[in-house]
């Protein structure tokens, strides 16, 4: 509890002190945008992405949500509001599509929350991500696979202990670690090519069980994302 409260509170040292001069990602999925998204989830799948505490956490997930959508996968993020993702997910699990989750810092309690309102509407989850978050929690509904991803290095930031099957309602899940380098705030960036590729290439990687750290570095989305070096 010590440790958790210490993060909470440097978080918000960092967020008043920043207030003034960083970016926040919104609560909502702008109109445009969530249009667009409805379209193009019959035919992809489809992730939500839930921002750590603004506004120090900025637009890192929405960054992440960007390079999804340049990869051919169909991804927005917000700060908080799980429901906001719901009509989405609706529309993707109709179509068949996949439906995934992922939440860095305080956002893994809104990815969370998030399984829970998909397991109230019966609906199946293909991976839920918890990046570096303040604190473990249950994951909610049926899940193929949980991805736990956190600093190597421990700061005042970051989660106490790992997720096990004790977390999950879904026991049948798979759990995958994975340790990346960088403070709190760099997770989300030194993170993205775990995320790209579990997302494209996931069914393709070995298993692992919960009590294992996954070392192997994979495929490099770095071309899509930066064309023009």
């Amino acid at each position: 509890m010590g440790n958790r409260l210490a993060s909470l509170g440097l978080v918000g040292i960092l967020a008043f002190a920043g207030a003034g001069n960083i970016a926040c990602t919104s609560s909502f999925i702008p109109f445009k945008e969530m249009k667009t998204a409805l379209r193009d989830v019959e035919t992809k799948q489809y992730v939500a992405l839930f921002e750590g505490l603004q506004p120090c956490s900025g637009y890192r997930m929405k960054k992440i949500a960007k390079g999804l959508n340049e990869l051919g996968v169909v991804s927005c993020a917000t700060s908080g509001n799980p429901a906001a993702h719901m009509p989405l997910i609706r529309k993707a699990h109709k179509f068949r599509q996949r439906v995934s989750i992922g939440g860095f810092s305080l956002g893994e309690v809104d990815a969370r929350s998030l399984t829970k309102l998909c397991e109230d509407e019966g609906i199946k989850m293909y991976k839920v991500f918890l990046i570096d978050g303040v604190d473990l929690g249950t994951v909610h509904g049926s899940v193929e696979e949980v991805i736990d991803i956190c600093g190597r290095q421990f700061y005042v930031f970051g989660r106490v202990g790992r997720y096990n099957e004790k977390d999950l309602d879904d026991k049948s899940a798979v759990i995958k670690h994975y340790d990346v380098d960088g403070s709190h705030l760099d997770i989300p960036e030194n993170a993205r090519n775990i995320i790209f590729s579990e997302i494209l290439y996931g069914e393709n990687r070995p298993r692992e069980s919960d009590n294992q750290h996954i070392n192997s570095k994979p495929p490099s989305c770095d071309a899509f994302l930066n064309p023009h070096p």
